[in-house]
Order: C-alpha cells, then sequence, then structure tokens
C-alpha cells in the first residue's frame, strides 16, 4: 500500500511539473515612469523564462527601504488570462526582485543570473519614483507623521519592544 501511495504522489509530481517546464513567452512588458515597453524578440522570451524557472530557491533579501522600480509583466503562451500572466517587482539600482508567493504575500530576491537578463530587457525604461508613504493606519486609525513609519523597512530586528538597523 505505501508503495503505490509513493508511486502515486511520484506521478502527480511529475504531472504537476509537466506544464511547468512547458511555459513558454509570448510577450514580456517592463513598466516604468513614462509607460510600458513590450519585448517579443523570440531569443530574449526563451532566455527570460528559463531564467525565472531555473531560480530554484532563490536568495532571500530584507524587504527593502523604499526605491526607485519597474513593472514586470509576463505573458504566457496560451494562458486565457486577460492579462499578464504574473507580475514581479524589478529594483534595478538594488539588483532584487520582487516575487509572489502567496495571494497575499510577496518576498524580495536577489536577482542574480537573471539581473543581465532583465537589464537587457528592460534596457531604456524610466523606472518609478520610489514610493511615497502618505497614510499609515493602525486599527483602523491613522497615525501622525506617516512618513516615519518608512524605518521600519530598515529594521532587521525587534527586542525590548523595539525595532533595530
Amino acid at each position: 500500500m505505501k508503495a503505490l501511495l509513493v508511486t502515486l504522489s511520484a506521478a502527480c509530481a511529475l504531472a504537476a511539473s509537466a506544464p511547468a517546464q512547458a511555459k513558454e513567452l509570448s510577450a514580456f512588458k517592463a513598466c516604468g515612469a513614462a509607460g510600458c515597453k513590450t519585448v517579443k524578440d523570440t531569443s530574449l522570451l526563451r532566455k527570460l523564462i528559463r531564467s525565472v524557472e531555473a531560480q530554484g530557491n532563490p536568495v532571500s533579501v530584507a524587504i527593502p527601504a523604499p526605491t526607485a522600480y519597474l513593472r514586470l509583466e509576463f505573458l504566457v503562451r496560451g494562458d486565457q488570462a486577460r492579462g499578464p500572466s504574473f507580475v514581479q517587482y524589478y529594483s534595478p539600482a538594488r539588483g532584487i526582485v520582487s516575487l509572489r508567493t502567496d495571494p497575499d504575500a510577496w518576498t524580495w530576491v536577489r536577482a542574480g543570473g537573471l539581473r543581465s537578463l532583465l537589464d537587457r530587457a528592460t534596457l531604456g525604461v524610466t523606472p518609478f519614483a520610489k514610493p511615497k508613504i502618505f497614510r499609515v493606519t493602525i486599527g483602523g486609525k491613522p497615525v501622525q507623521g506617516p512618513a516615519s513609519y518608512a524605518r521600519l523597512f530598515r529594521a532587521r530586528t525587534f527586542s525590548g519592544g523595539a525595532f533595530s538597523s
């Protein structure tokens, strides 16, 4: 019985992974302050999707302080979505990418080997300006001095009721 379960688990894992390996980008968009640049060069698209799929276990980094960024839109061939198949955010100055890990969760990772491809694909696109914090609510109530909360992005540890860098 255990052998059957192991065999079924392996077959399910292989079936689930096959479509991921067959992904093919139909387009890639890099969006910034002045608009989007669409890339349709098949060679570059192939390299991009292979690099994204080969990231394996990317190296997570701390949430960065607000920084200039680009919105990356990946459109997968055959996907029935009206918009991008998936989106990432890229900080060219820091060489980091924000990946969606769950429906409500994102993580920042080093771009690593993907960086040179992203720099090539985003060439000429001016990043959005670093975000500014205009409003912060705690327990549904607005706080004073919302911009001061940007320091939380640089906090590394929480000890004794306070954050430290």
